[in-house]
Formats: structure tokens, C-alpha cells, sequence
């Protein structure tokens, strides 16, 4: 172990000091909240961020939070837990998620305690931003929670559900019987990136501005729902096309039900991910494109002057104009490319002024 993963692992186990027991491998990005009064255990290769928002963990006296092997939670998350409350290994949870065993309080009678509802997640669940987990809630193994959903009651292994309460997803069903999957996906193209016409299928990145980088994620989300299934980032690494889109997707509609988070993705021979994503991949010389919300703490490579070659690479390759202060407030891919993109759009702005 390297000094870096070492200082990295020190610090983790130092926030994480009040848990149970923390596997090996913890990896925190900034200083979550963890509040533990009862049992609160951590497996190994654990993940949590809590940049921009503050994740908090919360057990309280009679509670017991049990997160398996290689989980990751991204930042904002909120889980509390007064009985019991079990995540199982390799689960994925994105971005302002919220759970808890308890509702806190009983309507009509503010001075009773409601009874706590043990809440189960299975194993290489997949959850996106901003879902909400209701108490005595199971999601079986293999299942998909679509973002913005608010799941209750039990979730069969290998479902994909959605809504408000989550329900299965039937959304691909129903396109299927309007029009060709081609043309469905021509128009969630069309309609996901505000453009005023449908595209060809031989359309992409050249011939749609609107296609980048953020749109490319924008388009991840969009066919996840529209579609009911899963897509990890990295299956749209090989889409250059909309055909290609059409290809992703027929590919993962024929994957077996339930097939767990980390399948390898749909590549393409010849071609490239993101430009992002490829710029860092090649000028920091990783052996494999990094994930969005990756940054210095998860690239080594990412120090100082890494940082620096990125932003000179970043300049040349997108021709805009950027600063070293810029460059300190990035702290993953994501923040990178948002920051190209303001940086493009200002430059756009200024060349179209009088």
C-alpha cells in the first residue's frame, strides 16, 4: 500500500471510528455524518461521498445497519435506522437517498413512537438520485430502482420499477406496441435533448451540438426509464450513434433478468468514450476510463501535477481558456465536465458578441 491509499484509509477509518466494524477499504470522500447509538457495521471496499451535500448514517439505541461488501452510496444521502436495516453487497445508490426503518411519528398522535419496520435491500441492487426507501420496504436481488421513485411493500429479484408509489416498469412494453424501437428511440432522443427535429439513426455527437457530455448522461437516464432497464455509465461509452443507443438497448433487454451490477459493458470496436472521460483516461495513462464521480481520491494518478497535465490537456483539446483556480475546485470527472461546459458556453457567448 501505496503512502496516498494509506493516508486515504487512515482518514476514512478515523471518520468511520464511532461504526461497529469497517471492512478494508473504505473509501470516504469528504466527512459524512455518522451517528451510531447502536450496532453499525461496514464491509469491505465500502464507498461514500459526501460531496457537495453531506451523507448521514444514523443508528439509534435498539437499531442495526448492516452495509455489505462493495457498496457505494454518492453524496446526500440520508439513512437512519431505529431496528434493523441490511444493504447487500455490490448495491449502487445514487445521489440524495433516503431511507428509514421508521416514520417517526404516528398521524394524529404526535406523543406516540410508531413501530420500526426492518427494511431489506438485496444484492447488486442498482438505486438512482433521489429515491426514496419507506419502512418494512424488501428489494430483492438484481432489481433496479428508477430515479425519483418512492419504493414500498416488496420488490421482486431482477425487477426495474418506477414512480410514485414505484411500480414495474412497463413503459418498453407500451412503446413496443406503438412503433419500431428504432423510431422510439429516434424520438426519446429528440425529446430528452430539446431538439427540433427527430434524428437519424446514423446521427451523433457531430451532427447533434446538444450530444456532449452531459447530454450523453442525460440520454443514460432517459432510455433507464423510458425503457425499464439498466444501463451502467459505462454502456454508453461506445455510443457514437443513435443506432448505437438502439444497440445498448436491444443488448440489455436480451440480458438475463437480475444480471448483477458490474456486467460487462456493450463496447464497440474502434471507438471511444466521452471525450472527457478519454482525455483522462489518456493523459493521466489509467488503464481504463474513470467512472463520473471519480476524482483524486480514487485516481492516484490525480495529484498536483496530474492535475495541472489535465488542464493543459483540457485546453488544448476543447480550445478554451482556463485557470489553475479553476482546476482546485475540481474534485471528480463530473465537476470537469461541468466546468468544460461553462467554459465552452462563456467562450460561445463571447465570439457571438458584437
Amino acid at each position: 500500500m501505496g503512502l496516498r491509499e494509506w493516508l486515504l484509509e487512515t482518514r476514512s477509518s478515523s471518520w468511520l471510528s464511532s461504526c461497529t466494524a469497517v471492512g478494508p477499504e473504505a473509501r470516504l470522500r469528504a466527512r459524512p455524518v455518522v451517528i451510531n447509538q447502536g450496532r453499525l457495521t461496514i464491509g469491505a471496499r465500502f464507498q461514500l461521498s459526501s460531496v457537495p451535500v453531506v451523507s448521514h448514517l444514523y443508528t439509534a439505541p435498539e437499531g442495526a445497519l448492516e452495509i455489505g461488501d462493495g457498496v457505494t452510496i454518492s453524496f446526500g444521502a440520508a439513512i437512519a435506522c431505529l431496528s434493523r436495516v441490511r444493504i447487500g453487497s455490490d448495491t449502487r445508490i445514487g445521489p440524495y437517498f433516503a431511507l428509514s426503518d421508521s416514520d417517526f411519528h404516528v398521524v394524529g398522535n404526535r406523543d406516540a413512537r410508531p413501530d420500526a419496520r426492518p427494511v431489506e435491500i438485496g444484492r447488486g441492487v442498482r438505486i438512482g438520485a433521489r429515491v426514496t426507501v419507506s419502512p418494512g420496504c424488501k428489494i430483492g436481488d438484481g432489481a433496479t430502482v428508477v430515479a425519483g421513485s418512492t419504493v414500498a411493500g416488496v420488490v421482486a429479484a431482477g425487477a426495474v420499477v418506477s414512480g410514485v408509489p414505484a411500480r414495474i416498469c412497463r413503459a418498453a412494453e407500451r412503446t413496443a406496441g406503438a412503433a419500431s424501437t428504432e423510431d422510439a428511440v429516434r424520438s426519446l432522443v429528440a425529446r430528452t435533448l430539446g431538439l427540433s427535429r427527430v434524428p437519424e439513426l446514423a446521427d451523433g455527437p457531430p451532427q447533434i451540438p446538444e450530444w456532449d457530455s452531459l447530454g450523453a448522461l442525460r440520454l443514460l437516464l432517459a432510455v433507464e426509464e423510458e425503457f425499464g432497464v439498466r444501463i451502467d455509465e459505462r454502456d454508453m461509452l461506445g455510443a457514437h450513434r443513435v443506432a448505437d443507443l438502439v444497440a445498448i438497448l436491444d443488448g440489455r433487454r436480451a440480458a438475463p433478468t437480475g444480471a448483477m451490477l458490474g456486467d460487462a459493458a456493450v463496447q464497440l470496436p474502434g471507438q471511444s468514450g466521452p471525450p472527457v472521460l478519454e482525455l483522462i483516461r489518456r493523459t493521466l495513462e489509467l488503464s481504463q476510463l474513470p467512472d463520473f464521480l471519480d476524482g483524486p481520491d480514487q485516481i492516484p494518478q490525480w495529484d498536483s501535477l496530474g492535475a495541472l497535465r489535465i488542464l493543459l490537456a483540457v485546453e488544448e483539446e476543447f480550445s478554451i481558456q482556463l485557470g489553475e483556480q479553476d482546476m482546485a475546485r475540481v474534485r471528480s470527472v463530473a465537476d470537469l465536465i461541468a466546468m468544460v461546459e461553462r467554459a465552452r458556453k462563456d467562450q460561445t457567448g463571447m465570439a457571438g458578441s458584437p
